[in-house]
C-alpha cells in the first residue's frame, strides 16, 4: 500500500498542487474588461502600475496555473515603481515573480528574485515584510545537503529575529513550525519538539486552525520516525480534527495518507482502508477541481484575447471614420478656391481614400484571422473534452481495482498496478504539457532563451522518459550523436520537440521494432534524424501533419491515442529556435523526421 500512496502523491504534484509560505495578497476580481479598458486610456504612470498589479491579481486569484500574461504586467509595473523609487511596491513585484518561479520548480530564479526583494525591503526599512522574505527564501533550500540545511536554518532564524521584537506571533508560529521540520529531518528530535511546541502554543493562542493542523501533523510524522506509533496516530488524528478547510487541503491529504500507512504498519487494515479511501477520494476531487479550473482559465484567456482584438478593431474603425470625415470637410472648404487648389484637394482626397481602402482590407483580414482563431479554439476544447477524459477514467478504474483487492484481501495485487498508474500519469502529464505549450504558442509567448545545448544529452533525457514504453513493446532505441556536438537553442523547446518525436516513433512502431536517432553537421547547423521501421504515413496525410485538424490523430500499433498537438508544437518550437522540421515516410516501411537546429560556434 505504501508504494501506491507514493504514486498517488506523484499524481497530486503533477496536477499543480503546492503548499508554500508565501504571504497572501488581497484578490481584485473586478471586471477584467473594465481594467483593460482603463489601462488603455490612463496616462498617469503610477496609476498604470497599480492597474497592472490589479490585473495580475485578477489572473492570480481566478485560475490555478500561471498565465503567461502575468509576468508581462508585473514587469511593466516593476519598471514604473523602480523609476519612482517606490521600493515597497517594487519589492512586492519581485516577491510575486519569485513565487511564480518557485511554483514552477525554478529554484535558482526564485532565489534571485527573493534576494532582490530582501534588498529593497532593507532599503525601505520595512521590517515586517523583510521577515516574510527571509521565511520565503528558506523554501528554496529543500535538498538534504549540509550547506542547504545551514542556509535554510540561517534564514529562518533571521525571520524569527525580526518577528520576536515586532510581536508578530502569526508569522512567528510559521517560522517555528519550519524550524521544527528542519530539525526533524536532521533526526534532532528533541530540538524539533521544542520548536513544534512553540509553534503549537502561539497558534492555539491565536486560534490559527491551519497552523495547529499542520504542526500536529508534523509531530505525528516525527513520532513515526521515532517508531512511537501510538503517539504518531494520536497526533495525526488530532490534526485531522483541526481540518478547517476541506479534504483536498494538502495537510489534510497528507494526514489521511500518514494514517493509512500507520494503521497498515500496526496491522489495523480496516482503518488503513478507510483512511486510504478518504485520501483517494480527496485526490480525485482535487483532480476534478484542477481540471475544471484549467478549462475555465483557458476559455477565459481566449475570451480576453477576443475582447482585446475587438477593441483594436473598433479603434481602427473609429480612426477610419475620423479620416473620412476630415477628408469630406477638406473638400467642402476647398470648393471656393481656384481650380488648381481644387485639383490638389481632389488628389489628396484620392490618396486618403486609397489609404482608407487599405485599412478596410486590413480590418477584413483581421476579421478572418479572428474567425480562424475561434474555429481553432473550438477544436482545442474538443481535444480537451475528449482526450483529457481518458486518463481520468483510467484513474477511476484503478481506484475501483484497489478497492476490490482490499476488500478481497488480495493486497499483493495492488503493487502490480503501479506500472498502470505510472503510465496514466505519464500520458496525462504529456497531454497537459502539450496543451499548455500550444496555448502559449497561440498567444505568441513561446519561451526562447537560447543557450549552448549538448544535443546528445537532451535527446537521451527524452528517451529515458519513455524507457518503460520501449521495454514494454520490446523496441530497441539507438542514439548515434558525436560527443561534444552543441546546438544554440532554448532547452525547453528542444526537449518538447524530441519528447514528441520519440513518443510518436514508439507509438507507430510495432513490437520488436527499432528506432535510430543520429546527428550530423550541415554547414552552420546540426541535422538530427529520428527514424523508425514502423507503419509509415500515407502521402495524402503528410501535408497536414503539422496542422491542427479534426481528422489527423491516428491510433498507434498498440491502440495508443493522440491529440494531434505534438507535431504542431514541434513545428512551432523549431521555428521559434530558428530551425526547421520535415518528414519523409514510406507506407509499411517506416518514417524519418528531420530537425535542423543552429550549430553553436564559440
Amino acid at each position: 500500500m505504501s508504494r501506491i500512496f507514493r504514486f498517488i502523491l506523484l499524481i497530486s504534484l503533477a496536477t499543480g498542487l503546492s503548499a508554500n509560505a508565501l504571504y497572501p495578497q488581497e484578490s481584485n476580481t473586478g471586471d477584467i474588461d473594465r481594467l483593460l479598458n482603463k489601462l488603455a486610456t490612463t496616462t498617469d504612470s503610477i496609476e498604470v502600475a497599480d492597474l497592472c498589479i490589479e490585473i495580475y491579481r485578477f489572473y492570480k486569484f481566478n485560475q490555478l496555473t500561471d498565465n503567461p500574461n502575468e509576468v508581462t504586467f508585473l514587469l511593466r509595473a516593476l519598471s514604473i515603481y523602480e523609476q519612482a523609487e517606490d521600493w515597497d511596491n517594487a519589492a512586492y513585484v519581485y516577491n510575486s515573480i519569485a513565487g511564480m518561479n518557485y511554483n514552477r520548480g525554478l529554484m535558482g530564479e526564485a532565489k534571485r528574485y527573493w534576494e532582490k526583494a530582501i534588498e529593497l525591503y532593507q532599503k525601505s526599512g520595512n521590517q515586517a515584510r523583510l521577515g516574510v522574505m527571509y521565511n520565503n527564501i528558506s523554501l528554496v533550500y529543500q535538498d538534504s545537503t549540509e550547506i542547504a540545511r545551514s542556509l535554510r536554518k540561517a534564514y529562518l532564524e533571521k525571520a524569527v529575529g525580526i518577528y520576536l521584537p515586532l510581536g508578530d506571533s502569526s508569522h512567528l508560529s510559521s517560522a517555528y513550525l519550519n524550524l521544527g521540520s528542519l530539525y526533524r529531518d536532521d533526526d534532532r528530535f528533541d530540538s524539533a519538539q521544542v520548536y513544534y511546541q512553540k509553534a503549537l502554543s502561539l497558534a492555539r493562542a491565536l486560534d490559527r486552525k491551519n497552523t495547529i493542523q499542520a504542526t500536529l501533523l508534523h509531530i505525528g510524522i516525527m513520532r513515526r520516525a521515532q517508531d512511537r506509533l501510538s503517539e504518531a496516530i494520536a497526533n495525526v488524528e488530532a490534526s485531522i480534527a483541526y481540518n478547517a478547510i476541506r479534504d483536498t487541503d494538502p495537510n489534510a491529504m497528507r494526514a489521511y495518507q500518514e494514517l493509512a500507512e500507520l494503521y497498515e504498519v500496526t496491522g489495523d487494515y480496516k482503518k488503513a482502508h478507510v483512511n486510504f479511501k478518504r485520501f483517494s477520494q480527496a485526490q480525485n476531487d482535487l483532480f476534478e477541481i484542477t481540471k475544471n479550473r484549467q478549462l475555465i482559465e483557458l476559455e477565459n484567456r481566449f475570451n480576453i484575447e477576443k475582447k482585446e482584438r475587438e477593441i483594436a478593431l473598433l479603434k481602427e474603425r473609429e480612426a477610419i471614420q475620423s479620416q473620412r470625415i476630415e477628408a469630406e470637410q477638406k473638400v467642402k472648404n476647398y470648393l471656393g478656391i481656384l481650380v488648381m487648389v481644387t485639383v490638389i484637394g481632389l488628389i489628396a482626397t484620392g490618396v486618403l481614400y486609397q489609404k482608407s481602402r487599405k485599412r478596410s482590407a486590413e480590418i477584413d483580414r483581421q476579421k478572418v484571422e479572428l474567425e480562424k482563431l475561434n474555429a481553432t479554439k473550438d477544436r482545442f476544447f474538443g481535444i480537451i473534452a475528449h482526450d483529457l477524459r481518458n486518463p481520468v477514467i483510467s484513474f477511476q478504474g484503478i481506484s475501483r481495482l484497489i478497492d476490490s483487492y482490499l476488500k478481497k484481501g488480495k493486497t499483493e495485487k495492488i503493487g502490480e498496478l503501479s506500472d498502470k498508474i505510472q503510465h496514466s500519469v505519464n500520458n496525462l502529464n504529456q497531454l497537459l504539457d502539450n496543451l499548455l505549450n500550444w496555448a502559449s504558442s497561440q498567444t505568441s509567448t513561446l519561451p526562447y532563451q537560447p543557450e549552448p545545448l549538448p544535443v546528445g544529452q537532451v535527446i537521451s533525457e527524452a528517451i529515458s522518459l519513455f524507457s518503460d514504453t520501449a521495454h514494454a513493446k520490446q523496441i530497441q532505441i539507438s542514439l548515434n550523436v558525436e560527443e561534444g556536438t552543441l546546438i544554440y537553442a532554448d532547452r525547453n523547446g528542444v526537449s518538447t520537440i524530441f519528447r514528441n518525436l520519440v513518443n510518436n516513433a514508439l507509438k507507430f512502431t510495432p513490437e520488436g521494432g527499432r528506432i535510430e536517432i543520429s546527428a550530423e553537421l550541415d554547414k552552420d547547423n546540426v541535422k538530427i534524424v529520428t527514424t523508425d521501421n514502423g507503419v509509415g504515413i500515407e502521402k495524402s496525410k503528410i501535408s497536414s501533419l503539422f496542422q491542427l485538424s479534426n481528422d489527423k490523430s491516428t491510433q498507434g500499433t498498440s491502440g495508443e491515442r493522440g491529440t494531434g498537438l505534438g507535431l504542431v508544437l514541434c513545428q512551432e518550437f523549431a521555428k521559434a529556435n530558428k530551425g526547421l522540421i520535415w518528414v519523409e515516410s514510406e507506407l509499411s516501411k517506416g518514417t524519418s523526421f528531420y530537425v535542423r537546429m543552429p550549430l553553436f560556434n564559440e
